[in-house]
């Protein structure tokens, strides 16, 4: 200002805030939903989906179950126990397949045709022979009207038995179709014990005989040399087709003799049934901390390797994450539920990630590891029908890092599904807790779920959800079961669209559960506070605080007017400087001046004037060009309050002389 400008008390601007709403309050994952579900009577051991018309194939011990879409449970296939009345398909096998007395069977492989209406069950029981059983569609409904045995009489032995296909210590599998032939392509985990008789083999490709009783006898197969077997377990998690190729996920030793573990994806040809072009590649998920990809001196976090695969499923993804992996959203990715093993053993800790493994880049890597060392690796495993020409077995390693980026520590894995929704790629992750969450990569977790409980809290957004630890199963939409475990509209509107939330009065809803307003775009406003909360008289603003949709809003009212429906009072006063300390200075300034008075922390904004100029709140004072009274006045609000006294400036001191002028030193 062009007056001297005088230092008065700082006062700090506060505009009110609204309050954060802790996470926890936002939403309840205790919610309960109705969903379509049934007790299998047992702990689930295979499900099998039959897609047109929907049906639904249950395996639990010595039975398996088939439902409809709404799983209502239509008819129970008896498998077991071999020898018992009840079970009919049991007398369909040959007597030399039966085993020691009466023996309960696990359902361990439960499989449909690619080609056929048939399914494929493979039990524990009678050294892990198979039953076809022949669908058919009846309407809406499909129905088992034959079963064969998967067995001869005669080509079995228990040193070569191309019909014992289940271990009993696990096997995984995938039927391929092949000029109208069916092809069993089985990983199988094996021991001394298990290898003496009737052994399945570790890897192996079947054919399928035409005459529906048992496999050719002409099958191939690798499996783990003599010395190794108890020392150097192979466990078979998942196995799946793509293209020209079948591929096993196995957990194993890193190498014979070692304590540590990791996992493996084999891949073997569909076109190329004697296993020459078997390969394998090690799979290595793990995390690192944001600070050592910063600098590796800064790093404190722990670096985690997630070596053994708990699950696994092969979709396609979002285009969000076909830009974020560089690749097209056409081409299949590999996606693994990983954990972190226990010390020197497969047995995994609370600690888990998810990582994504493009299939284009795995074949490639296993191209370019096999250019590199001419098919040379770890011959651990041996090639049957006793040709001399050898397999090559090639073992390269293959790096991702977790999607979550840490984000699942004190979380196992146990299950997942993929799928795509609005081009977002949704991860559907069960826990050994019995928990299910709905994820995205790279964000926290939307929604979390639980299993085994009652009441059925809000169920798992996949089509059909088991647990081996539960004998129920549930069906529920790839969007998750509902809304209403979101408490507030914010929360509610930033759901993901694809689970169709909006606001619905006072809850989250989907549009078909509302029956009043339903709004997508935005929230009503929720008035949480105002301020200030004294106004100046005669006039003044106030402010309202409160929630809107995504971020704070506020809206300015007039003092004096009337006052909103909040949980807070606004007071009006009149503001009156009453002292003005000092009442003079000198005229070059630099006074600091005080202004006592009642109601003047009132309002929201203060400014001092001297002779109508306006001077800071604090900082060095200016010249003014004449030495008069200056009238002090305080506005707020943009309210005049004149001081009662003015200012005087009085003439600048002066030094004339110094007397004594001289001491001694």
């Amino acid at each position: 200002p062009s007056s001297p400008a005088a230092a008065l008390p700082a006062l700090l601007l506060v505009f009110p805030q609204c309050p954060r709403i802790p996470y926890s309050s936002t939403r309840n994952f205790s919610v309960p939903y109705t969903l379509p579900s049934f007790d299998a009577g047992g702990p689930v051991q295979n499900v099998a989906v039959f897609a047109d018309p929907a049906t639904v194939f249950v395996a639990v011990r010595n039975r398996i179950l088939v439902a409809g879409p709404e799983l209502r449970l239509r008819s129970v296939l008896i498998t077991g126990p071999t020898g018992s009345a009840e079970c009919e398909i049991c007398r369909l096998c040959p007597a030399a397949a039966g085993g020691p007395g009466s023996e309960d069977v696990d359902n361990i492989l439960l499989l449909l045709d690619p080609q056929e209406p048939w399914l494929y069950s493979c039990g524990t029981a009678r050294h892990g022979l198979c039953y076809q059983h022949q669908l058919e569609v009846r309407g809406s409904e499909v129905t088992i009207v034959a079963t064969h045995c998967l067995y001869s009489a005669t080509g079995n032995s228990p040193a070569s038995c191309p019909d014992c296909v289940a271990s009993p210590l696990g096997t995984s599998g995938t039927v391929v179709a092949d000029h109208y032939s069916s092809f069993f392509y089985l990983g199988s985990s094996v021991n001394s014990s298990v290898a003496a008789r009737y052994s399945p083999q570790s890897v192996s490709v079947r054919r399928l005989k035409g005459t529906l009783d048992g496999f050719a006898d002409t099958f191939q197969w690798l499996t783990v040399l003599p010395p190794y077997r108890d020392a150097y377990p192979i466990h078979y998690v998942h196995s799946f087709t793509d293209g020209e190729h079948v591929y096993f996920l196995t957990v194993q030793p890193e190498c014979p003799g070692s304590a540590s573990y990791h996992t493996r994806l084999a891949r073997l040809s569909t076109s190329e049934h004697d296993l020459r072009r078997y390969r394998e590649l090690v799979l290595d998920c793990r995390f690192e901390s944001k600070r050592r990809r910063r600098s590796a001196e800064e790093d404190t976090e722990r670096d985690v390797a997630y070596n053994v695969l708990q699950a696994a499923h092969a979709t396609r993804p979002g285009e969000r994450l076909a830009r974020d992996l560089g690749i097209d959203s056409s081409e299949m990715v590999l996606f693994g539920a990983f954990a972190e093993s226990q010390p020197e053993s497969p047995a995994p800790q609370d600690n888990s990630a998810v990582c994504a493994f493009p299939l284009r880049l795995l074949n490639q890597a296993i191209e370019e590891g096999m250019d590199k060392c001419c098919g040379t690796g770890a011959q651990t495993l041996r090639r049957g029908r006793g040709e001399a020409r050898h397999s090559r077995i090639s073992s390269f390693s293959r790096q991702r890092v977790d999607l979550f980026n840490g984000r699942l520590a004190g979380i196992l894995l146990t299950s997942i599904f993929v799928s795509v929704l609005e081009n977002v790629t949704v991860a559907h992750l069960g826990t050994a807790q019995g928990r299910i969450l709905q994820v995205g990569p790279r964000s926290p977790p939307r929604c979390r779920w639980t299993r085994c409980s009652s009441p059925l809290p809000p169920s798992p957004p996949c089509p059909l959800l088991t647990s081996i630890r539960c004998p129920q199963v549930w069906r529920v939409n790839v969007t998750g079961p509902g809304c209403r475990h979101f408490l507030t509209c914010d929360r509610c509107l930033r759901a993901e669209r694809f689970m169709g939330c909006g606001w619905c009065g006072d809850g989250c809803a989907r549009s078909h559960e509302c029956n009043g307003t339903w709004v997508q775009d935005s929230c009503p406003p929720i008035l949480t506070d105002v301020g200030p909360r004294r106004c100046p008289w005669p006039r003044g603003d106030l402010l309202e605080s409160g929630r809107g949709v995504g971020r704070e809003v506020e809206h300015e009212a007039t003092c004096g007017g009337t006052l909103p429906q909040v949980g807070h009072r606004a007071h009006w006063g009149g503001s009156s400087p009453c002292t003005l300390h000092p009442s003079f200075g000198p005229q070059g300034g630099g006074t600091l001046l005080s202004l006592c008075g009642t109601h003047l922390l009132a309002g929201s904004s203060w400014e001092v004037t001297v002779n109508g100029s306006k001077c800071p709140l604090a900082g060095q004072p200016r010249y003014a060009p004449a030495i008069t009274p200056a009238s002090v006045a305080l506005w707020i609000d943009g309210e005049e309050f004149p001081a009662p006294l003015p200012f005087q400036y009085r003439p600048n001191p002066s030094v004339w002389g110094i007397v004594p002028n001289c001491s001694y030193g």
